[in-house]
């Protein structure tokens, strides 16, 4: 799927990774090996904005850590579900043991904030270096495979856009076999509910008096809304994001306003339901986002 299509949001382009600084080696280095298998034990849930915290209930999150962290997105249009399902997991070693606190305060996000594009190209923030899992990433439901994604030594990840053929099952799961990173076995991958809007309907002008509601979610989940522009029907991009509670109604700040008035052109809005999670397990930081849009 190409990236600047309109029914493209590229998953791989949103799960970030914390890099590691001297500050954040020196309190990862006084934490735990983070080592053994903790698949069986109880798991202690926490909300925080915009992720869910899971870890072993016999520990708190300050006293893990791991030089390990695999980073999934995925994303799907919901109408088009078996044309628009992309995936991506990057698998990174830092060499040195990383506090998972650092990781949980990381993935928090700043809730009803709308990101303006300016247009320029800011290039991208840094991220580790991926390593491989081995030759395949595998996707399971029901005890059969769903969905299998090779690894991309070019990309230093697993990608596949259009590759998902269908909206992920309540029991879907990943594993690795391991090679330079560990393997992993079953992890379960949260799919969100799917979004429905109230507000605007699907082909009805964007104005200043616009008013934004959903169906709203309280299954630890966030929402963005975001507006796609399009001049005599050429995709042109998405100027304006609101990542923001999964309430069912925001109001669009003045600001934000401002910009969307200022294009010439069209403008449509799409609704995406996130679920995203970073979770201690088998020794391993394991971050997830899974987004459906409608």
């Amino acid at each position: 799927m190409d990236r600047r299509s309109p029914t493209s949001r590229s998953c791989s382009s949103r799960a970030g990774v914390p890099l590691l600084s001297a500050f954040t080696l020196a309190l990862g280095a006084c934490g735990g090996s983070g080592s053994g298998s903790d698949n069986g034990d109880d798991r202690i849930v926490s909300e925080r904005p915009g992720v869910r915290i899971v870890h072993p209930a016999d520990t708190t999150i300050e006293e893990l850590s791991s030089r390990w962290l695999a980073v999934l997105g995925i994303f799907q249009v919901v109408p088009l579900a078996s044309t628009t399902g992309d995936i991506s997991l990057r698998l990174i070693d830092y060499d040195e043991d990383f506090d998972f606190s650092i990781h949980a305060d990381f993935y928090v996000l700043d809730l009803d904030v709308c990101d303006i594009d300016d247009g320029e190209n800011g290039g991208g923030g840094g991220s580790s270096d991926g390593v491989s899992g081995g030759s395949n990433l595998v996707l399971s439901s029901q005890g059969s495979t769903w969905a299998t994604i090779p690894y991309d030594a070019a990309e230093a990840r697993y990608i596949g856009d259009n590759v998902l053929p269908a909206l992920p099952p309540d029991d879907l799961s990943y594993t690795l076999p391991g090679e330079m990173f560990p393997a992993v076995n079953d992890v379960p991958i949260v799919s969100p509910v799917p979004p429905v809007r109230v507000s605007p309907v699907i082909g009805t002008p964007i104005t200043s008096q616009t008013e934004y509601r959903w169906e709203a979610d309280a299954s630890g989940t966030s929402m963005q809304i975001v507006f796609i522009h399009f001049i005599d029907g050429e995709f042109q991009g998405f100027p304006v994001t609101c990542t923001v509670e999964d309430d069912g109604f925001f109001e669009l700040p003045a600001d934000a306003i401002a910009a969307l008035g200022a294009l010439e052109g069209e403008l449509g809005v799409r609704y995406e339901r996130a679920y995203r999670q970073v979770e201690f397990r088998d020794g391993i930081a394991v971050f997830q986002r899974v987004e459906l849009a409608d």
